[in-house]
């Protein structure tokens, strides 16, 4: 799918009619978005434009050159956007490609931060004059989805605090959660500083507008206070998980002390009966009318007394 936004008799509109422009034409177009795009059209795009739109191992290798270059007339740019998959995040390349104002951006999934840049287009289309703007607007999506996505995380681990202060179970179901939440931070955070990389280097570009590098600079203090964030989000985490590790071996200790009361507690009646229960001739009591009865209720004696002291010395 391909949706052309163009200059027509001093308003901005969208098409996607891509056969109809040419090399002739081809200056009105502000924005060629291309998502899951046939073969032929990006070809013709590349024709009419005369550029060269990276193919996907190009655009998902992880050197600075790869992610932002410049050449005599283009600024070349491939960078991440996040999509939630099956409860987790993964990371999808969206590569642009900037010549003269006019902004090309090929991807292969349907994305958040451009049907958001999309309704504001629609909501007041005046505000877009060239290229630049729409790619000023996907960054300022880019980085209000973080924004949204970081609060979502610290509301999740919120809700983990507040589990553990009322359940009296602590298992490997609170562990998965807590390191789920840590590699979705851990994604979140690498997508962050992608962006913050390339805000810095759009901020250094001498090809890109100087009239937008105030809100560039708005863009990236915004980037910083999101990384800092994710560092507050990572200790938290390993808080909760040094907590949920205690509170296991809590767990383990009450029950290995049961464990022990209860050998502890058996441990004379089993001496009693031993010796009781040798096979001497001549043994005291052994033919005692009442020998049974004295041998159980020492037992009984014993293992009293063993459980009393425990819970005197509170170790129970």
């Amino acid at each position: 799918m391909v949706a052309i936004y163009h200059k027509q008799e001093n308003k901005t509109c969208k098409s996607s009619d891509l056969i109809s422009f040419n090399q002739e034409n081809c200056s009105s177009i502000l924005w060629i978005d291309m998502n899951d795009a046939t073969a032929e059209d990006i070809l013709h795009v590349e024709k009419i434009l005369e550029i060269n739109i990276p193919d996907e191992a190009t655009a998902e290798e992880i050197e600075q050159s790869s992610r932002y270059s410049e050449t005599e007339t283009n600024i070349v740019i491939n960078t991440n956007f996040l999509v939630e998959k099956d409860d987790f995040y993964v990371n999808y390349t969206v590569s642009f490609i900037l010549k003269e104002g006019i902004l090309v951006s090929y991807r292969n999934g349907d994305l958040r931060s451009f049907s958001d840049t999309v309704k504001r287009f629609k909501i007041n289309n005046q505000t877009f004059q060239s290229g630049n703007d729409f790619l000023i607007a996907l960054l300022e999506s880019r980085i209000e989805l973080d924004a949204d996505l970081l609060e979502s995380l610290s509301f999740e681990i919120s809700s983990i605090i507040k589990d553990l202060n009322l359940s009296q179970v602590v298992g490997a179901k609170q562990l998965y959660h807590i390191t789920h939440l840590q590699e979705t931070t851990m994604i979140l955070r690498e997508n962050i500083i992608d962006n913050q990389r390339l805000l810095s280097s759009m901020i250094k570009s001498i090809k890109f507008p100087e009239e937008f590098n105030n809100t560039l600079q708005a863009l990236l203090k915004d980037t910083q206070s999101l990384i800092d964030h994710t560092v507050f989000s990572f200790d938290r985490l390993e808080y909760l998980q040094n907590t949920v590790l205690g509170l296991i071996n809590l767990e383990q200790s009450k029950i290995i002390k049961i464990f022990t009361v209860v050998s502890l507690a058996f441990l004379p009646p089993t001496l009693i009966a031993g010796i009781f229960g040798m096979n001497f001739q001549y043994e005291p009591g052994i033919k005692h009318v009442h020998g049974f009865w004295f041998a159980f209720a020492a037992m009984l004696l014993c293992s009293f007394v063993t459980v009393y002291t425990f819970k005197r010395k509170k170790w129970l």
